[in-house]
């Protein structure tokens, strides 16, 4: 047995004999998972993987206790398999690939992340009905009362319940009742969902939990500041299992703790709870295990995640695109988080919008609108072309249009004040804020002079929000290689942008 092997083997053994049942005792394990796009690992296989996780929670369940999988949202997007139309299909994956990962590593319950409500209604409804697993939340409904978020079933169509009660039994045939109560922030709010408070709708369905169940755990879509709020409120909750924040965190108050992982299955939670049906008191240990190359890929999972990679790829040689190619190395972490790039100026928001300066030749200004970046992760190490796709999936020409200064400081302030928190947040290049007054290029903006600007063509198209009134500009494609139409897409940009800079590194 290698050390790899080995170690793996002492640590569940050591999670084996720290779990002798006690006789009044019922003891079963909880795994979390959350804000998971990407089903293979990331950072050159390093970190994360579906198939990875799945074989912990094989291991887990050799122990002999029960085993229950949750994942607190965002899974169905986004990611760049995800944009991917599919030919026989007709119609763009939007999850197909997630779902069928997640059915193969044994998920048993999710709950709603505002990035479910990314992709349209009825492909949300298809993607529930492929699901395994069960759906919760007490506070995401369709805005169509007469067609509520479900799924079919061979019982027929099961809507989303309010709250789930999993009954669970040990194998000397002890049962226990587990429920779970979830709601979700109302961020990037879709037109197609009904949102209600969360911390109403908590208080309006907890009392049924609190009456159907032994132990209450909450499987939250919320900013940690909320959750905390939650443990407050409900000091007999033991455990809150959250996501949307995107790194590992733990936060104990005095009868509780909220726990979330890090995103992209870099880590998941391994839960312990031990009832005791005398005391009725709740014990929770909580492990955070780190997702690396070290653990071994469950086999199941790790051909349907090499079946939706084998699909990306060809869709990307289709495309004329080498996916394994390394573009560059980065030293520093390149930040694509949307809680940043939606928010603030980031390194790589930056590296974008001068990539599409830098093509322009002669912009004084170029902007991105935030929306654009998809990735919501950090890069470091090798970058490959694979995870340009990933940052930028979408892909899109860039345009240029002349414009006043009144016009550009009305976009910088709309892009940069008005959108803060929304995808029509702007990344620029060409741009600071000195004494509150906008400098291009280090000069203070013009009202009365003209300036060139490079945007996205779904910028231009009037369709981000509060930028409808940019479609009446004049445009031009920013022409990079008249006789190679793909220079003109905004991930051939950035690669361009890079080389020169590693070019002039040399």
């Amino acid at each position: 047995m290698n050390n790899k092997f080995l170690l793996l083997a002492l640590f569940f053994t050591t999670l084996l004999l720290s779990c002798a049942p006690k006789q009044k005792d019922f003891e079963f394990y909880i795994v979390q998972l959350n804000d998971v796009y990407e089903i293979a690992p990331i950072n050159n296989g390093k970190n994360g993987g579906f198939a990875r996780v799945a074989w912990l929670i094989d291991s887990l369940k050799v122990i002999g206790n029960p085993v229950y999988t949750v994942l607190a949202g965002d899974f169905l997007s986004p990611s760049f398999i995800g944009t991917i139309k599919s030919e026989e299909l007709g119609e763009r994956i939007y999850g197909m690939h997630v779902i069928e990962t997640m059915n193969a590593a044994g998920v048993d319950l999710v709950t709603f992340g505002n990035h479910e409500f990314d992709i349209p209604e009825h492909s949300l409804h298809k993607r529930m009905n492929a699901s395994s697993f069960n759906w919760t939340s007490a506070n995401t409904k369709s805005a169509d009362k007469r067609s509520p978020f479900g799924k079919q079933t061979r019982n027929g169509f099961e809507p989303v319940p309010d709250y789930v009660i999993q009954s669970l039994t040990s194998q000397t045939g002890q049962h226990l009742k587990l429920g779970i109560l979830s709601v979700t922030l109302p961020f990037n709010k879709a037109s197609y969902v009904k949102y209600e408070d969360p911390f109403e709708s908590v208080k309006r369905v907890f009392p049924t939990v609190n009456n159907e169940s032994d132990i209450i755990v909450f499987l939250t879509h919320l900013e940690a500041a909320d959750d905390k709020k939650l443990a407050e409120l409900y000091p007999s909750v033991p455990l809150i299992m959250g996501g949307h924040d995107h790194s590992n965190m733990e936060i104990n108050t005095e009868f509780n703790k909220v726990t979330k992982a890090d995103a992209n299955a870099k880590s998941i939670y391994i839960h312990k709870l031990s009832y005791n049906y005398e005391t009725k008191k709740v014990s929770v240990s909580s492990e955070l295990k780190m997702v690396t190359d070290q653990i071994p890929s469950q086999e199941k999972t790790d051909q349907v995640v090499q079946k939706w990679l084998s699909i990306a790829h060809k869709n990307m040689e289709r495309l004329g695109f080498e996916n394994s190619k390394v573009i560059t190395k980065s030293d520093s972490l390149l930040d694509g988080l949307e809680s940043n790039v939606r928010f603030k100026q980031t390194n790589l928001g930056k590296i974008i919008a001068n990539s599409m300066k830098f093509a322009s030749k002669n912009a004084d200004v170029a902007v991105l609108n935030s929306g654009s970046i998809r990735i919501d992760d950090k890069l470091i190490g090798v970058i490959t072309l694979t995870d340009i796709f990933r940052i930028l999936p979408y892909g899109g020409k860039v345009v240029q249009t002349t414009m006043k200064g009144s016009d550009l400081e009305k976009m910088l302030h709309i892009g940069l004040e008005t959108n803060i928190g929304i995808g029509g947040y702007l990344q620029t290049a060409g741009v600071s804020l000195e004494n509150n007054y906008y400098l291009i290029n280090g000069k203070k903006l013009s009202k009365a002079k003209s300036y060139n600007v490079v945007l996205t063509d779904f910028m231009s198209s009037g369709k981000e929000a509060n930028f409808d009134w940019i479609k009446d500009f004049t445009l031009i494609d920013v022409i990079v290689d008249p006789n190679d139409p793909k220079e003109n897409d905004i991930r051939q940009l950035l690669i361009n942008y890079i080389k020169s800079l590693d070019e002039k590194k040399k």
